[in-house]
C-alpha cells in the first residue's frame, strides 16, 4: 500500500495538552535535552573558566553590536532613550538604526540584567544573548515539526538540524541582528498552522477567539522579528509567512476567502502596528540615506555557483558553509523531495529551491524578476542570505524523510528505502576515490599539496558521515535495528556531524582587541576635555568611539545620511575637517601636514600615528550673511578654498527668510551643556545673526531661543543653523523626533491591548463568554 506523507492531519493525536498527559511529559524531555545539547554546543563561550573560555572574535559582533549595547545601557542607566549617537558620523540617529534593536524584548531583558548586575553592559551579557537564540532557534523548530509530522523522534532531528546547521552557526552569531530575526521563523509558521486548522474547524465565524488568539500571536512574533533589527531578514520571514499561509490555505478549500484574506491581513497588520517604534523611525532615516538610491549592482550580489559543493564538502570556499546542513539530513530530505513526493514535500521542496536561486544573486534570473516584482528586493544586498530558507526547509524534509524511513514498511516505502541506500553507497565510494586522490597529491608536495590537504581532511571526514549514514540506513531497511534504536543512532550521528563542522567557526581564544586600543592613541584623545572630533583613517575599529565616548566624523553602519556622506566626499579632506571641528587625526601619515605628531602604535604589522592639528575649525560660529544655494552649488562653492564659510552661511532654497545683520555681525557662543539629545548655548550677537552648529541636520532636531520655539535650518548641506536675534540668548536644541513619539505610543498600545484581549479570553469568565457566542453563531 502506497503511504503519502502529507502533515500531522494524517497522524495521530495524543489526547489534550495537561502536565499530567503522557505526551507532553514526553514533550518536557525533549525540550530539557534540547537544553543539554545546547549546552555542549555552547558551554566554552560561558565557561567561567578562563583557560577553555572562547570568544565571539574582533569583527561586527564586537565593533557594532557590542558597542551599541554599550551606548544603550548607558542611556537606559542615565533615564533616557537613546535617540541621537554623537559618536560615529559626526553624529547619527541611533534609535533610528535599525541594528541598535532598542526595543527587541530579548535584547531589552539582557541589557537590563547587565544594568543591574553590573550597572553597565558586559560583553559576556551579549554573548549570551547571541548564544541562547540557538536553543530558541531548536525549540521552535521542534514544537513546529512536531506539528507537522505528529512524531517526536522527526521534530528533534529537524530542530536539531536547523539550529546548529552551517547558516545559523555561520555569520549570523557575528552580525546579531540576523541570527535574532532569523530564529522565529517556526513560530511564525506554527501558529500559522494552528490558525489555518481553528479557521477549517469554525469557518462559520470569521472572528472566532480560536482563530483570532494564535493569528493575533502570529502578528506580535512577526513584530518582533521587525523588532530584531534586520530588515532583510524580517523579510524572507515576512514572505515565508505568506507562502505558507496561502499553501496551508489552497489545501483547505473550504475555507472562505475571507478568513483566507484575514489569515494574511490580520497578523501582518498586528506586526506593523507591534513594531511601530521601529520601523517608522527607521523609514524617515532610509528616506534620507544612502540606501534610498541603491542600485541593481549594489544588491545583486550572493553566491558564486561554487558555493554548492559546501553542501556536502564545508569550509572548502570560505570559513562558513551556509549551506551545509549534515550529510544524514541532506540525503533524508533529498531522498524526501525526489522519492516520496506529496503536496508538503514538494512544497517545501520547490520552497527550498527558489530560495537556494535566489542566494545566487543575480546569477540566476530569479533573482531578477523578484527585483522587479517583489518589494524589498531592490533595497537589500548580499542576497546569498536566502540561504536561511534552504536550510530551514532542508531540515523540514530531513524530519519527513526520517519519520517515513523509520516508521513505514509497506511496499512502496521498501523500494523507496533501498534506493536511499544504494545511492548513500555511492556517496560512500565517492568520498572515497576523492580522498585517495587528494592523498596522492598531497604527497605530491608543493603548494598544490598543501592545498589539497584541507579538502583531504574534509574528503575523509564525508567518507566517514556516508559510511555512518550508510550503515544506520541499511540496518533499518533490512530490519535489524528497532525503530527506536533507528531514531537514537540516526540522532546522534545528526549530533556529532553538525557540532563537529559548526563548532567553532566563530570562536577566539583571546578578548576581542577593541577592549585594549594602543593607549598612544586613544589616552590623549579622552584626556582632552574640551569638544572636537577625530577623524579615523581606519586604522582604529570603525565604531570605536561608542566604546570610548570619542566622537569620530566615521563609523561602522550600513546607514548613513546620505547629505553627509555627500559632504565627505565632495570636498576637500582639510576644509572637511575644519568644517566638523575635527581636532585629532589617526592614521599611517608618519608626517602629517597641518598637524603635530603625539602619538603612535603598531597595530598588527603597521604603525598608526595620532597627530593634533593646528587649525581647528569652530564646533559654534555666528554669520551674519545668508545664501540660498542647491546643494549642488553649495558644496562647489565650499570646495573653492576662497569662500569663507566663517562669514556666509549657505543654507537650503526652502529655508524660511531670517532677517540678519549683514558681514558686520559678530558674536560669542559658549557651551553650557551637551548631551546626545540636548545642547545648551549661550550665544552673545551685536546684530541679527545665524548661529551655526558643526552638528548633522536632522528631522527631530528643535531649536529654542530663551524657551521660544526658533526654526532649525540647514546649512552647508548637512549642518544646522538657528537665527538668533541681537543681544545674550539661551539656545537650546532638542531631539525629539515625532516618529519616535508616534511609534512608541501605537506599539505601545498594540501590545497593551493583545496581550490584555487574550489574557481576559483565557480567563474563566473570556472562556464562558466565548462559549456563549459560539452557541448564538
Amino acid at each position: 500500500m502506497k503511504y503519502v506523507v502529507e502533515g500531522a492531519s494524517q497522524q495521530k493525536r495524543e489526547p489534550g495538552f495537561a502536565w499530567w498527559n503522557k505526551g507532553a511529559v514526553r514533550d518536557v524531555a525533549a525540550v530539557f535535552l534540547l537544553i543539554a545539547l545546547w549546552w555542549v554546543f555552547v558551554w566554552r563561550f560561558l565557561s567561567p573558566d578562563e583557560a577553555n573560555r572562547l570568544y565571539f572574535p574582533d569583527g561586527d559582533f564586537i565593533d557594532q553590536f557590542y558597542n551599541f549595547a554599550v551606548f544603550e545601557a548607558k542611556a537606559f542607566k542615565d533615564g533616557r532613550l537613546p535617540l541621537w549617537n554623537p559618536y560615529t558620523y559626526a553624529g547619527h540617529p541611533f534609535l533610528a538604526d535599525v541594528q541598535s534593536a532598542i526595543f527587541y524584548p530579548i535584547s531589552l531583558l539582557v541589557t537590563w540584567f547587565a544594568i543591574l548586575m553590573w550597572g553597565e553592559m558586559q560583553l559576556g551579557a551579549l554573548e549570551f544573548e547571541a548564544l541562547i537564540h540557538f536553543f530558541l532557534a531548536s525549540l521552535f523548530m521542534y514544537f513546529f515539526v512536531r506539528r507537522l509530522t505528529g512524531h517526536r523522534g522527526a521534530a528533534f532531528l529537524s530542530a536539531i538540524t536547523f539550529s546548529y546547521s552551517g547558516y545559523l552557526t555561520g555569520y549570523p552569531p557575528l552580525q546579531l541582528a540576523v541570527l535574532e530575526s532569523d530564529i522565529w521563523l517556526p513560530l511564525v509558521l506554527l501558529l500559522v498552522h494552528v490558525a489555518v486548522s481553528e479557521a477549517k474547524r469554525e469557518n462559520s465565524a470569521v472572528f472566532s477567539f480560536k482563530f483570532l488568539a494564535p493569528a493575533t500571536l502570529c502578528g506580535l512574533i512577526l513584530g518582533v522579528v521587525i523588532l530584531a533589527g534586520h530588515p532583510q531578514s524580517a523579510m524572507y520571514v515576512f514572505y515565508a509567512f505568506l507562502a505558507y499561509t496561502l499553501f496551508e490555505s489552497l489545501r483547505h478549500p473550504a475555507l472562505s476567502p475571507r478568513r483566507v484574506i484575514c489569515l494574511v491581513a490580520f497578523p501582518v497588520g498586528i506586526a506593523l502596528l507591534a513594531s511601530a517604534a521601529q520601523w517608522l523611525p527607521l523609514l524617515e532615516y532610509m528616506r534620507l540615506s544612502v540606501r534610498a538610491s541603491a542600485t541593481y549592482e549594489f544588491t545583486a550580489g550572493g553566491f558564486p555557483f561554487r558555493d554548492i559543493v559546501q553542501m556536502v564538502f564545508p569550509g572548502t570556499v570560505s570559513l562558513w558553509s551556509p549551506l551545509y546542513v549534515g550529510v544524514l539530513p541532506l540525503v533524508l530530505a533529498g531522498g524526501t523531495a525526489l522519492l516520496r513526493r506529496s503536496q508538503v514535500t514538494a512544497f517545501w521542496a520547490g520552497f527550498g529551491g527558489i530560495a537556494l536561486l535566489l542566494s545566487f544573486g543575480g546569477n540566476t534570473v530569479i533573482y531578477r524578476l523578484a527585483y522587479l516584482v517583489l518589494p524589498g528586493f531592490d533595497l537589500f544586498r548580499s542576497q546569498e542570505r536566502a540561504a536561511f530558507l534552504v536550510a530551514f526547509a532542508l531540515s523540514v524534509l530531513a524530519g519527513y524523510g526520517a519519520r517515513t524511513f523509520a516508521e513505514f514498511a509497506g511496499e512502496y516505502d521498501v523500494s523507496w528505502r533501498h534506493s536511499l541506500v544504494w545511492g548513500v553507497r555511492w556517496i560512500v565510494i565517492i568520498g572515497g576515490l576523492l580522498s585517495l586522490l587528494a592523498y596522492l597529491g598531497w604527497m605530491g608536495g608543493g603548494e598544490r599539496g598543501w592545498a589539497l590537504a584541507g579538502f583531504m581532511n574534509r574528503a575523509i571526514f564525508l567518507t566517514i558521515l556516508a559510511v555512518l549514514t550508510w550503515g544506520i540506513l541499511k540496518l533499518r531497511a533490512e530490519g535489524k535495528v528497532t525503530t527506536r534504536a533507528w531514531w537514537a543512532v540516526a540522532i546522534a550521528v545528526v549530533v556529532f556531524d553538525l557540532f563537529s563542522v559548526n563548532a567553532d567557526p566563530n570562536a577566539a581564544k583571546e578578548p576581542p582587541s577593541e577592549f585594549a586600543l594602543p593607549a598612544p592613541l586613544i589616552y590623549p584623545l579622552q584626556a582632552d576635555t574640551s569638544l572636537f572630533r577625530v577623524y579615523n583613517e581606519w586604522r582604529l575599529p570603525g565604531n570605536y568611539g561608542v566604546l570610548y565616548e570619542i566622537q569620530d566624523i566615521w563609523g561602522a553602519s550600513p546607514l548613513r545620511l546620505a547629505r553627509y556622506a555627500r559632504f565627505n566626499d565632495a570636498l576637500p579632506r582639510e576644509r572637511v575637517w575644519k568644517l566638523l571641528n575635527v581636532k585629532y587625526v589617526v592614521t599611517w601619515q608618519r608626517d602629517l601636514p597641518g598637524g603635530t605628531l603625539i602619538g603612535e602604535a603598531v597595530i598588527g604589522d603597521e604603525t598608526s600615528y595620532l597627530h593634533r592639528l593646528t587649525d581647528i575649525g569652530p564646533r559654534f560660529w555666528i554669520v551674519g550673511e545668508v545664501v540660498k544655494v542647491t546643494d549642488e552649488e553649495a558644496l562647489a562653492r565650499l570646495a573653492d578654498s576662497a569662500f569663507d564659510p566663517w562669514r556666509v552661511a549657505l543654507v537650503a532654497p526652502d529655508a524660511p527668510d531670517v532677517p540678519l545683520g549683514g558681514e558686520d555681525v559678530t558674536g560669542e557662543v559658549r557651551l553650557l551643556a551637551y548631551a546626545p539629545e540636548r545642547i545648551l548655548l549661550e550665544a552673545e550677537l551685536n546684530g541679527n545673526g545665524l548661529l551655526i552648529m558643526s552638528e548633522n541636520w536632522y528631522p527631530g532636531w528643535k531649536a529654542f531661543v530663551d524657551g521660544k520655539p526658533a526654526p532649525v535650518l540647514r546649512a552647508y548641506t548637512t549642518l544646522r543653523a538657528v537665527p538668533v536675534p541681537a543681544g545674550t540668548h539661551q539656545v537650546e536644541m532638542r531631539f525629539d523626533p515625532w516618529t519616535v513619539r508616534v511609534g512608541l505610543w501605537i506599539s505601545l498600545l498594540t501590545w497593551i491591548g493583545c496581550v490584555v484581549g487574550l489574557g481576559i479570553r483565557a480567563l474563566p469568565f473570556g472562556k464562558r463568554r466565548h462559549a456563549h457566542e459560539s452557541a448564538l453563531d
